[in-house]
């Protein structure tokens, strides 16, 4: 279990779809089929007592690429950098995992003009509704 110090009030673990899958089941709307969640590794973030606060999956496209889904973090503890620390324990699982490039799938209207957390990822595709940015590992 690899685990990510936030603060001193959340940390980022790995944990399983089963744990989340009370929030993703309403919010899985980014192409993602209900096998990639269930098999996909997930990257989980959780106050000190216990509770989850954020969530994010990794799943393999092919034997050298993956892709990112599932995010997601409890309002009352957005913007703080939670999504950061999710999306760079998936990135660095994908490296582990020997793959070269990983992709995401955001509508634009939901990360800031700067890329909050996707900084620096290509634009890979541009669709009316949705971006598919990418990054080479």
């Amino acid at each position: 279990m690899s685990w990510r110090l936030l603060d001193t009030s959340v940390q980022v673990r790995e944990g399983a779809y089963a744990e989340v899958s009370g929030w993703r089941s309403a919010a899985r709307r980014d192409g993602a089929a209900l096998h990639d969640y269930v098999q996909g590794r997930w990257a989980v973030a959780e106050a000190l007592d216990g509770t989850l606060v954020g969530c994010g999956c990794v799943w393999p496209l092919s034997a050298r690429a993956g892709r990112l889904s599932g995010d997601y973090v409890v309002p009352a503890f957005r913007h703080q950098g939670i999504i950061t620390l999710i999306v760079n324990q998936r990135v660095e699982w994908a490296r582990e995992m020997g793959w070269e490039r990983v992709e995401v799938r955001v509508r634009p209207r939901r990360i800031p003009a700067d890329l909050g957390p996707f900084a620096g990822w290509a634009l890979h595709r541009e669709f009316k509704y949705m971006l598919v940015l990418r990054r080479i590992l």
